[in-house]
């Protein structure tokens, strides 16, 4: 029985052969229309990047309170090993000064704050983060736009989560595989600020340690700002997301992860059946707002492909600078529709042509999708390659005709590079779909 693709696939598909027109014929007939805001809240994005220190998008913070609050944790990804162990910080409570250990931050508050820090680091290249004019103001920054500040209030819970975590000690250690192009390192007692004295008298900037500046400039891994706004109410969601966007596009086969490897990767210690079902219920959502992930998590085990980043790599130079600008301007937060109906203001205009490749005089020839076999002619040979090497075992053109039993635009003028894109994702998800594991 062939296999259903997720639902952020679906819409991905049919943006990509039919634009908006058939994104919304195929979400009338899925009736998910939160995963729709979803996908067209980062597709109508700007695409403009959020950053996370590899490390932390490998391993994640607990996602609920830790048995042992003060206890360190020590988290492994392959090479990766990270330990988070929190200190003893000098307070004022009840007129005396004191030495107190915080505990370890979880939730979902320190990972939008880490987000949130990281980001601004990278993006002006600067140890110097601006928080806000006063801590409301920084609290919206965050994407809060509801303040509660009862003793039960997300104020509260905030500040606790932040000087928990500016009260910790990182450290990261990457053990090179041989012939990896990506270099080994380790890092010890790296905090995320030097100079951080607690929310409490609240300050307008934060300086971070220059060690972490200095890791996290080599080490950041961009994602979607819009998608990070989406997700920023569901820790799951968050590590779910980061996680898949670190590990896929490293990728160069095809992968499997034990369940339970997985597990101690998003903070949990069993994978039993509740954790699993938790995981594949957060999957749709993760998948609308990074639909370029191939993964599989129906099995026993994990199956990882290699897959694009989240965000253009081609936005990005040299240790992840913004190419063009050393203090691009940051896009004020959109607001994402509360109700279908408000769906309606997300709709993309037409999609354009690919424009011709920098330097050609020669605007980008325009074809329909070929017609007839794909085993014969030159321009069709292009095709041929691509659906033997990634639908196999299916014949050519077999693959063809149900390609052309399912999409309609077919005598739509394209550029040949654009063609061969969709003509690519179609022949992958026909022999997965087709194939048992």
């Amino acid at each position: 029985m062939a296999k259903k693709l997720p639902i952020g696939h679906q819409y991905a598909l049919a943006m990509a052969s039919g634009g908006e027109e058939e994104l919304f014929a195929v979400a009338d007939q899925l009736d998910r229309p939160d995963l729709l805001e979803a996908f067209l809240a980062v597709h109508n994005s700007a695409g403009d990047p959020s950053f996370l220190h590899s490390a932390l998008c490998a391993m994640s913070l607990p996602v609920f309170r830790p048995k042992d609050e003060a206890a360190p944790i020590f988290r492994q990804d392959g090479k990766y090993s990270l330990a988070v162990t929190p200190r003893s910080v000098l307070r004022r409570e009840n007129g005396k000064s004191i030495m107190k250990v915080l505990g370890m931050p979880y939730g979902v508050y320190p990972r939008v704050i880490l987000i949130y820090i990281m980001t601004q680091a990278v993006r002006n290249n600067s140890r110097d983060i601006y928080l806000g004019q006063n801590l409301s103001d920084w609290l919206r920054r965050l994407g809060m736009g509801s303040l509660s500040y009862g003793r039960t209030g997300n104020v509260p819970r905030v500040i606790e989560q932040l000087d928990r975590l500016l009260a910790c000690e990182f450290q990261f250690r990457f053990d090179e595989d041989q012939g990896s192009d990506e270099p080994a390192f380790a890092v010890k007692d790296v905090r995320v600020s030097d100079e951080y004295r607690g929310v409490g008298n609240f300050e307008r900037q934060l300086r971070l340690s220059e060690a972490f500046k200095d890791q996290l400039q080599e080490h950041a891994v961009p994602l979607d700002e819009a998608a990070i706004a989406i997700l920023k109410g569901n820790a799951t969601a968050l590590d779910f997301y980061t996680w898949l966007a670190y590990r896929l596009p490293r990728l160069t086969r095809d992968t499997r992860v034990m369940w339970s490897q997985f597990a101690v990767h998003m903070g949990n210690e069993s994978s039993g059946r509740a954790f699993r079902q938790r995981i594949r219920l957060t999957l749709p959502l993760v998948l609308a707002v990074y639909p370029q992930a191939d993964v599989d998590f129906s099995g026993a085990t994990i199956i990882l492909r290699p897959s694009p980043a989240p965000v253009d790599p081609k936005r990005f130079g040299t240790h992840m600078r913004l190419v063009g600008s050393a203090t691009p301007k940051i896009a004020p937060p959109r607001s994402l529709p509360s109700s279908v109906e408000k769906v309606e203001q997300l709709r993309l205009p037409e999609m354009q042509p690919v424009l011709p490749k920098l330097g050609s005089a020669k605007p980008a020839l325009l074809l329909p999708f070929p017609s007839g076999s794909l085993r014969y002619g030159d321009r069709e040979r292009a095709y041929f390659l691509i659906a033997r090497d990634h639908g196999d075992p299916w014949d050519v053109d077999i693959i063809a005709d149900a390609f052309r039993d399912t999409f309609k635009s077919l005598d739509k003028l394209r550029a040949e590079e654009e063609w061969l894109g969709i003509w690519r994702k179609f022949c992958m998800s026909y022999g997965r779909s087709r194939s048992s594991y």
